[in-house]
């Protein structure tokens, strides 16, 4: 399977864990679907099962201390775009996810890990 960009590889940008991200729910059997399209704009990610349509927005941050920012800038796109306002008979739910992307001093591998998940109400 080629799922991955030869960019997302190599730069580890938002699309990068996006893409990882859409492989391993479709792996575990999830219908997936990115950069889906609105009037007002694209969530990044969607996947759905019997009951739940899921709309997640990454964020990707240089340093820990930025988290509680992009939470809140990620939730209020969400809010402002509109992602949950589908025609759908499921179960709407919202999640942000914001993933440190940094190297933690010169002598150290770069770290990269997801520190937060929050749904959006």
């Amino acid at each position: 399977m080629d799922e991955f960009s030869y960019d997302s590889v190599k730069s580890f940008k938002e699309h990068a864990f996006r893409d990882v991200y859409k492989v391993v729910l479709q792996i575990l059997g999830y219908n997936t679907y990115t950069e889906y399209q609105t009037a007002l704009g694209r969530s990044d990610l969607c996947f759905e099962d019997d009951k739940r349509l899921y709309v997640v927005e990454f964020k990707v941050v240089g340093k820990a201390d930025d988290v509680k920012v992009k939470l809140e800038e990620a939730k209020q796109q969400i809010k402002n775009k509109k992602y949950s306002t589908r025609l759908t008979v499921k179960e709407v739910v919202t999640l942000v996810v914001v993933i440190v992307n940094q190297n933690k001093d010169d002598e150290h591998e770069p770290m990269r890990e997801v520190v937060a998940i929050e749904e959006c109400s």
